[in-house]
């Protein structure tokens, strides 16, 4: 059985959009690239999970399968605070949107 000073942390995680192991739950992202016409293109992307991919060793590098000449990404999260190290998608030279459940940027 869980103690309740467990479950109180997990409560108070959980009301601040957080997973147990502290990083935002739920991460949804896609691609923007240019169409043809110069038209925005968003593309989503099950495998692109800025978090993980950012929080392992070395540089931010998008997922096989990801389309050519990506510009931009959107994540969809729980909140808008910018994670650790969302700042390795800048590096890499890609623009990094956040959004969340309410659609606030």
């Amino acid at each position: 059985m869980k103690r309740p000073a467990t479950l109180a942390v997990a409560a108070v995680l959980a009301a601040h959009g957080l997973a147990a192991s502290g990083e935002p739950a739920g991460e949804r992202c896609s691609v923007i690239t240019r169409q043809d016409n110069g038209a925005p293109k968003t593309t989503p992307m099950d495998g692109l999970k800025v978090i993980e991919l950012t929080a392992r060793e070395g540089a931010f590098a998008l997922p096989r399968g990801a389309p050519k000449d990506v510009q931009a990404l959107l994540c969809k999260r729980q909140t808008v605070v910018p994670a650790p190290h969302d700042y390795e998608v800048l590096q890499a030279g890609f623009t990094l949107y956040l959004t969340d459940e309410l659609a606030r940027m």
